[in-house]
């Protein structure tokens, strides 16, 4: 399973963000049916709403169906208190068929 992280690369230049190479880059990203789960506190702790994720999914008959996208919303950037970071995490997931999947 990979983790992509939604976030542009950026270039610090006289003390401004640029996303010049991005500027004109469009993606589109097919998740179809996606568990989404809002971790709230440090990216040290990340892993504890990966085992909250990783048990619904065993409990609902789900099956990962594609790469996880990892998205901060709240960060560095905005706050400076860890516990108030905010990580958007999608999950592409599919139900088992008569659990052989």
């Amino acid at each position: 399973m990979e983790i992509i992280n939604a976030i542009p690369k950026m270039r610090l230049i006289a003390g401004k963000d640029v996303l010049e190479q991005f500027k004109d880059e469009v993606s589109v990203i097919t998740l179809g049916e996606c568990l989404v789960k809002y971790h709230v506190g440090p990216y040290e702790i990340l892993e504890e709403s990966y085992e909250e994720i990783k048990d619904f999914i065993k409990k609902k008959g789900y099956i990962i169906n594609g790469n996880i996208i990892e998205t901060p919303i709240i960060n560095s950037f905005i706050v400076s208190n860890e516990e108030e970071y905010l990580t958007e995490i999608k999950v592409p997931v599919k139900e088992k068929i008569n659990n052989k999947e």
